[in-house]
C-alpha cells in the first residue's frame, strides 16, 4: 500500500509552510520524518505534516524552492519527488516518496508599491510611504538602496539626515547634497515574515509621485526656495539686469494659492533677525553668520524694503509675500544688516559695499 499524501495550497514565499499531511495504513503514528531530515534543512516533519524548511519558500515564478543563505545570496532547491520515511506497526522503518506532482503551489501577486503618506516637508527623516506588497504578508523591511533612505517596520523613510523639499523635488540633507526626483530612482528592499526570515527580495521605483501627499509650508531657514530657467527678454536694458544663467525664482509650492493668476510669481521676503538671533546655514560665505554679526533693521528700514518691492510689482508680475522668520521658514530674501567686509575696490578700504544679495538659487544661500 502507498503513502497517502494530502495536500494543501501552499502560498509561493511563505517560509516553512505546510505542504500536507502523511498517512499509511501500516505506520506508527507520529513516526513520519524527511529521509534526509539529518543532513538538509529543506524539509521537516511535524505531528505527521510535511513542511518546507523554516527558512525555505516555494518561488512560483522560477518553480524551485528558495531561502536566503550567509552573505545575502539565495540558495535554490529544484522541486523533486520527497522522500519520506517512517516506522510501520512492526518497528521496523519503511520509506515512500511524496510524488513533485501531489504538491500544490499557487501564485500569489507580490508587485510592490508605495501608499504615499501624509508627512510634512522639510522634516528631517520623516516617513514617506507605507509598502504595499499585493498579496504577500510581510511584517518588516530593509534596504540598503542608497545613503537617504531608510525602512521602519513597513514603511519607507527618509534617512534622519535628510527631508524633502517640495520647491525642488529633491530629496536634501544639511550639508546641500541632493538628489532630484524628476527621474525615478531604484529602490531595493527585502520583505520579512513574522519571524523575521527573508521572503522576497525586490525593487521599486521612487519617485515625487512618492511624496504627493506632504504637508506644504513655507521653506525653513536650511532650505532652498523654488527656481527655474528663463529665457532672455526681448528688450537689452532688461537682459542687462538678468544673469548669465538665466536662473529666476518660481512660486513655491505652499503660495501657489496666492497667485492672482498663474503667471504671477510669488517671492517671500522676511526681516532677519526680528525677535531672536536667526537662524543661518553653513553655506553662508559674505557674511558668515559663524563669524560675521547679524543686525535687524529698524522699522523705518523695513518700511523703506516693503516699498521698494512694492515699486517691483508695479512693473512686473511679481508679488512679494511677507513671511515671519522663526525656526520652519524664512523668507526666500532676508533683509539684515551685518558688519562683514565687502569691498567693491579690494585696494581701497573706503569702497565697503553698501549692500548685496545673492541671486536666485536653489539651496538656503540664494537671496
Amino acid at each position: 500500500m502507498s503513502l497517502n499524501f494530502t495536500a494543501v495550497n501552499t502560498s509561493e514565499h511563505d517560509n516553512g509552510a505546510a505542504l500536507g499531511s502523511l498517512s499509511h495504513l501500516n505506520a506508527t503514528v507520529g513516526s513520519f520524518k524527511y529521509y534526509w531530515s539529518e543532513t538538509s534543512d529543506n524539509f521537516y516533519v511535524e505531528n505527521d505534516t510535511l513542511y518546507l524548511g523554516r527558512n525555505w519558500h516555494f518561488d512560483y515564478e522560477v518553480n524551485e524552492y528558495r531561502k536566503l543563505g550567509e552573505g545575502n545570496s539565495w540558495s535554490s532547491y529544484p522541486v523533486n519527488d520527497i522522500p519520506i520515511k517512517y516506522n510501520d506497526t512492526n518497528g521496523i522503518e519503511q520509506w515512500f516518496q511524496v510524488p513533485k506532482e501531489a504538491l500544490s503551489f499557487s501564485n500569489i501577486d507580490e508587485s510592490l508599491s508605495l501608499d504615499s503618506i501624509q508627512a510634512a516637508s522639510f522634516s528631517f527623516g520623516s516617513e514617506i510611504a507605507e509598502v504595499n506588497a499585493g498579496d504577500l504578508q510581510f511584517t518588516s523591511l530593509s534596504t540598503s538602496s542608497w545613503d537617504a533612505v531608510s525602512v521602519d517596520g513597513d514603511t519607507l523613510k527618509l534617512a534622519n539626515e535628510w527631508y524633502f523639499n517640495p520647491n525642488t523635488d529633491a530629496i536634501t540633507n544639511a550639508s546641500g547634497t541632493f538628489y532630484t526626483l524628476d527621474e525615478p530612482r531604484t529602490v531595493y528592499l527585502t520583505l520579512f515574515d513574522e519571524n523575521n526570515i527573508r521572503s522576497l527580495s525586490s525593487e521599486l521605483n521612487l519617485d515625487a509621485t512618492a511624496f504627493s501627499d506632504v504637508v506644504k509650508s513655507h521653506t525653513p531657514y536650511y532650505a532652498g526656495s523654488k527656481v527655474g530657467d528663463i529665457s532672455q527678454a526681448n528688450e537689452t536694458y532688461i537682459n542687462a539686469l538678468l544673469f548669465n544663467d538665466q536662473k529666476a525664482w518660481l512660486t513655491d509650492p505652499v503660495n501657489v494659492e496666492e497667485q492672482t493668476d498663474a503667471e504671477e510669481t510669488i517671492i517671500t521676503f522676511s526681516f532677519s533677525g526680528i525677535d531672536q538671533a536667526g537662524q543661518y546655514t553653513s553655506n553662508y560665505t559674505l557674511p558668515n553668520p559663524s563669524s560675521d554679526v547679524i543686525y535687524p533693521f529698524q522699522s523705518v528700514h523695513m518700511e523703506a524694503t516693503r516699498l521698494a518691492l512694492a515699486e517691483f510689482e508695479k512693473v512686473a508680475n511679481l508679488k512679494f509675500l511677507e513671511v515671519a522668520e522663526n525656526a520652519d521658514q524664512v523668507g526666500t530674501l532676508r533683509f539684515a544688516f551685518t558688519d562683514a567686509v565687502n569691498l567693491i575696490d579690494p585696494n581701497d578700504s573706503d569702497s565697503q559695499a553698501g549692500g548685496w544679495a545673492s541671486g536666485p538659487y536653489g539651496s538656503a544661500v540664494g537671496g
